[in-house]
Order: structure tokens, then C-alpha cells, then sequence
């Protein structure tokens, strides 16, 4: 899942109006540009020197929020490829008839 606006999460909490849903796709759009563009001007001032406060401390928040992101991602990925793992020893246990009489879709 791409950078997204971690503070307007709440949009997703409960059924909002269409408005709302639009507005929240822009700030994620705006969280991925800014995000992006700060990446790179990282890569040749690597303090952040230049840039003023509101955007290095969005910038910090939102890294170690995307870190935390892309680490739940991870996990659930891992637990995915883990369960797949076990059914697949489990259903090579099974005979083709007793994968038809349990029901079990392969």
C-alpha cells in the first residue's frame, strides 16, 4: 500500500459522506507528493536543513508512521504465506475424495 495522509485515518472509522471519501483521497494524494519530494531532498541534505519546521516534523511523523505501515504489512504477509504453508501440507495429507466430501476448495 502506497504513502497515505495517516492523520485523516479517522475518515475510514465510520461511514462518511462523499465529500468527505474525496477529501481524504486528496490528502493521501498530497501526503504521497510531499513524502516523495521530501525523500529526495533528503538524499542530498540529509539534516533537512532548509526546511522550515511544520515540514520536518509532518515529514518525521509521518516516516516512522509509514514505517509502522509497512512492518504491520509485513507481518500480515508473513502470517498469509504461513497459513497457505499448512493448508497445503494439510490438503497433501488428503485424497482427492476426501477433498470432495469435506467440500474443500483447492
Amino acid at each position: 500500500m502506497p504513502c497515505r495522509d495517516y492523520e485523516t485515518d479517522w475518515v475510514h472509522e465510520k461511514p462518511r459522506s462523499t465529500e468527505v471519501a474525496v477529501l481524504k483521497l486528496e490528502t493521501d494524494k498530497l501526503a504521497r507528493i510531499a513524502c516523495q519530494a521530501i525523500e529526495l531532498l533528503e538524499k542530498s541534505d540529509p539534516t533537512l536543513k532548509g526546511m522550515n519546521r511544520e515540514a520536518k516534523s509532518w515529514y518525521v511523523k509521518h516516516k516512522k508512521a509509514d514505517e509502522a505501515r509497512r512492518a504491520f504489512e509485513a507481518k500480515v504477509l508473513e502470517k498469509k504465506k504461513l497459513e497457505a504453508k499448512i493448508r497445503k501440507e494439510a490438503l497433501a495429507k488428503l485424497t482427492p475424495e476426501e477433498i470432495k466430501a469435506y467440500g474443500i476448495k483447492v
